[in-house]
């Protein structure tokens, strides 16, 4: 998978352009922190993993389900609306 960041400011030349050979889909992804939820393209043993885009570090995440929020604000909103539940820290 290829990661790309435009500035169109500069020109329409890539600003970053890095190749990710281990990942298959981005799940979600948020460019102001620089932190994307990826699945790899392992075929057999598939994971999602948090990504930290600018360093590539990265830390597998169990997952039950599709909704990965990168962000806090929308998972608790999430966690709110589906469990009745107002804080992840509970």
């Amino acid at each position: 998978m290829k990661y790309l960041v435009y500035d169109f400011a500069k020109g329409t030349e890539p600003a970053q352009d890095k190749t990710l050979s281990w990942a298959r889909a981005v799940l979600d992804m948020d460019p102001e922190i620089g932190l994307a939820v990826i699945n790899d393209n392992n075929r057999f043993w598939a994971r999602s993993w948090l990504v930290d885009l600018k360093t590539e570090k990265r830390e597998v995440i169990s997952t039950k389900d599709w909704n990965l929020f990168v962000k806090r604000e929308p998972a608790e909103k999430w966690n709110e609306l589906s469990t009745g539940r107002r804080s992840l820290d509970r």
